[in-house]
């Protein structure tokens, strides 16, 4: 069981890395680590931007203070790559379903 989960964390770690890259991001980054140095900068700039926005959704779903402790080079949760994505898809769902659920109503 143990290896499974091995393998699982490290499968989710990689896909986390190749869709920061995708997105502009450097592969070898997690979209947590590049979301706390967009942060980062835009609190030393003065202003509220995407950064902010993804760590505050990391913040509330995955752990407390995830993008600080990405920041300061402290492991995350065990599973938080995996639960970040569960609860992405589950906000995906609720906003693609809102409309159809709130016309039944």
């Amino acid at each position: 069981m143990k290896a499974v989960i091995s393998y699982l964390d490290r499968v989710f770690y990689q896909l986390d890395c190749f869709l920061n890259a995708i997105l502009g991001g450097k592969e070898d980054q997690t979209i947590s680590l590049r979301a706390a140095l967009m942060k980062h900068n835009e609190q030393k700039a003065g202003r509220f931007g995407g950064g902010c926005l993804i760590c505050w959704w990391l913040n509330w779903t995955v752990e407390r203070h995830h993008c600080a402790k990405q920041l300061d080079g402290i492991a995350a949760v065990r599973w938080a790559a995996v639960h970040a994505a569960v609860m992405l898809i589950s906000l995906g769902f609720l906003i693609f379903y809102a409309p159809l659920i709130w016309a039944f109503m």
